[in-house]
């Protein structure tokens, strides 16, 4: 997978949805999930997003689809979380859904005759009151 099929915009998210195999998005396609987020000193911060690559790699391995690198998902997240994307401290995430999913012209059983790597992102605002106090709880450990 090269860099040029790598799909980062709204713009060609827009472009893809009409290709889009949806029956294959039940079992030729991976989601992940993460959100970015804004300090109070500004930085925008992902939470392990190394963790989301690995899992969108053992994903796609199981369902013989091609992935991107590791570097390639990163640099992806990276280019989604722009400064201008991520909603200022306290005030929201910027919630960012990576998809890879089986594409091309045939919709029928079977593998698809294309992939496509996309990042959907949205910022959105603070559902909850946003408190920061620590949690008391028990581990149990010997359950049974």
């Amino acid at each position: 997978m090269t860099s040029e099929s790598i799909v980062h915009s709204h713009e060609a998210d827009e472009k893809h949805v009409d290709a889009m195999n949806w029956d294959e998005l039940e079992f030729g396609g991976i989601l992940e999930g993460l959100k970015a987020i804004r300090t109070k000193d500004g930085l925008i911060q992902l939470f392990r997003p190394e963790e989301n690559a690995l899992r969108m790699k053992m994903g796609a391995e199981r369902l013989c689809m091609p992935c991107p690198s590791t570097e390639q998902f990163l640099a992806a997240l990276n280019k989604q979380s722009l400064p201008t994307s991520v909603p200022p401290s306290r005030k929201g995430v910027l919630y960012i859904r990576p998809l890879l999913i089986g594409s091309g012209p045939v919709l029928g059983l079977g593998s698809a005759t294309e992939y496509t790597f996309l990042i959907f992102a949205t910022p959105i605002g603070s559902y909850h009151k946003v408190t920061y106090l620590p949690m008391q709880f028990v581990l149990i450990t010997n359950w049974f």
